[in-house]
């Protein structure tokens, strides 16, 4: 259960995009999915009232973390208005801690979903709980506004002691309106020079934190909904289980080990998406897998082109073969520097990459793949594809890429030894200049091979190191059997890859027991390989 007190920040859940989501209209009939989910989130608001009674702070935080999840298991099963419920407990919570701006933005999403409730009764209770929560955190001008809205709601209604406490609320917030004002001016005439930010009286008993001067609107006032109640992601790969943590159920993943894991038969998925909660605000952040979908994109073209003369179809595939590449690297390196998971604070990789981007926002991406790796995996990383076949694959593309004079050459004369095109496999007393000879449809099968085995043997080695990176058991139990269902070139590895593999994991175990005896002391620990 996510602690209230805290953001939700740095978790990551893939996602092919994002959908709008429609307003509930008329009835509300749950199909049997739904009706699941808001049985589990009613019995998270009862676990949540009884837990909120107790008078330890530890207990009614976790209260706020189930009144947390039953609003997001609500909102996902379509019974908008029941979210009210929710949303008032949170506002509560965070009068009493202090936190302004939380109780602000439950306020404003208690307005907000009430007006799908079905009764006036239960909306001028939202208005009339929202009023006096407000009113707590000093922002008078708004629970004045708010109380008045709850007048007009319950004269819809019959509930004569209802409308006799939002009667009595309304005048109360009035009072202690006027009562502020009052002392503003008294305050303005003693003292003719101006007050200075922050020096106004605070009618509120709880004291006021630092963005006590924020406004936000309401719902009558034209707001757009919250964001969670607009859009929604479309997850991919993972199982949604009502009551679970995590965004709608569903179980984020660090962003690293999300790129690491193995591309599914229809490919990598199109973006990551990160749920965070700030202060009660959600927000989607997406980062799109350009790796994955540039390669898809080098696939597609060769598939088009592939049986048409010409070089529109090979250079394409080279270039987003190179961009697959660069993609990927910069995607390790930006979840390495900037993510909050514990395993890379204070870690020689953090350091390396800190030291590599001081004072310059661009390292060669060859350089990038010379020492990422190293670092993570040690300097025995030994690739499918060779540094070569690499260094050769971006050559192509810079010349293609940073086309100049210097391409200009004697047709039909073998001109190209000392030329970057010397290793490649073409005729050189053939017709026509050396693009023609090069982008071929063999070129682009060569290109898409070489970045797909530079991938998959990155992603290889962090399943097979998983007992030696920090906070990467996630794959451990991979680490047996690493090409178990992914190879980028052919269905059957052929005897050479296989006796690869096989000497890989067995340096891997090797690596295993020495570390275990340096550390147990014991003669064997893992068995033989």
């Amino acid at each position: 259960m996510r602690d209230p007190r805290k953001p939700v920040t740095g978790e990551w859940l893939p996602a092919s995009g994002f959908e709008r989501i429609e307003r509930p209209r008329g009835r509300y009939h749950p199909t049997a999915e739904q009706a699941a989910m808001l049985k589990q989130a009613v019995a998270l608001t009862d676990e949540a009232r009884r837990t909120a009674r107790s008078g330890d702070e530890e207990a009614r935080a976790r209260g706020a973390g189930l009144h947390a999840v039953a609003a997001d298991l609500r909102r996902e099963a379509g019974d908008w208005g029941s979210c009210a419920e929710n949303f008032v407990a949170l506002a509560r919570y965070y009068v009493r801690i202090g936190r302004t701006a939380a109780v602000e933005e439950y306020v404003r999403k208690a307005l907000f979903v009430s007006e799908f409730l079905p009764r006036d009764e239960d909306r001028a209770r939202v208005h009339l709980s929202a009023a006096l929560a407000t009113q707590r955190i000093g922002k008078l001008d708004e629970a004045t506004n708010i109380s008045a809205r709850a007048k007009t709601v319950v004269g819809l209604c019959s509930d004569r002691y209802l409308a006799a406490r939002v009667g009595r609320a309304h005048k109360r917030v009035k009072a202690a309106l006027g009562a502020w004002q009052d002392a503003a001016r008294a305050a303005r005439e003693a003292e003719p020079l101006p007050m200075m930010a922050g020096s106004s009286l605070d009618a509120s008993p709880v004291p006021a934190s630092q963005d006590v001067g924020s406004t936000k609107p309401y719902a009558w006032e034209h707001a757009s909904p919250p964001v969670e109640f607009r859009i929604r992601p479309i997850v991919t790969g993972h199982g949604v289980k009502a009551g679970a943590p995590g965004y709608a159920g569903v179980q984020h993943d660090a962003g690293i080990d999300l790129l690491m894991q193995r591309p599914g038969p229809s490919g990598e998925c199109r973006c990551w998406v990160s749920h965070r909660v700030v202060d009660g605000v959600h927000e989607f952040v997406a980062f799109p897998n350009w790796s994955g979908r540039a390669i898809q994109a080098a696939k597609a073209m060769h598939n088009i082109t592939k049986d048409v003369a010409g070089t529109n179809g090979p250079s394409t595939v080279v270039m987003q073969a190179c961009s697959a590449l660069e993609a990927f690297m910069n995607s390790v390196i930006h979840f390495i520097r900037h993510g909050d998971d514990e395993r890379w604070k204070g870690s020689l990789i953090r350091r390396l990459i800190q030291k590599e981007y001081k004072d310059r926002d661009w390292v060669p991406t060859l350089k990038l793949w010379g020492i990422v790796p190293a670092a993570l995996f040690g300097d025995d990383w030994r690739p499918d594809t060779s540094p070569e076949e690499l260094r050769k694959l971006f050559d192509l593309r810079n010349q293609l890429l940073h086309f100049k004079g210097d391409n200009e050459e004697v047709v039909g004369a073998d001109g190209y030894a000392r030329h970057f095109i010397g290793h490649f496999d073409f005729d050189p007393f053939a017709p026509g200049p050396w693009v023609d000879k090069v982008l071929t449809r063999e070129c682009a099968e060569w290109a898409i091979s070489v970045a797909e085995r530079m991938m998959w043997s990155f992603r290889k080695a962090w399943i097979m190191e998983a007992a030696r990176i920090p906070g990467n058991e996630a794959f451990a139990h991979e680490a047996d059997d690493p090409d178990e269902t992914f190879d980028p070139q052919e269905d059957v590895p052929d005897e050479e890859l296989l006796r690869a593999q096989e000497e890989n994991l067995a340096e891997f175990l090797r690596r295993c027991r020495e570390r275990e005896r340096a550390v147990s002391g014991l003669d064997e620990v893992l068995p033989a390989a």
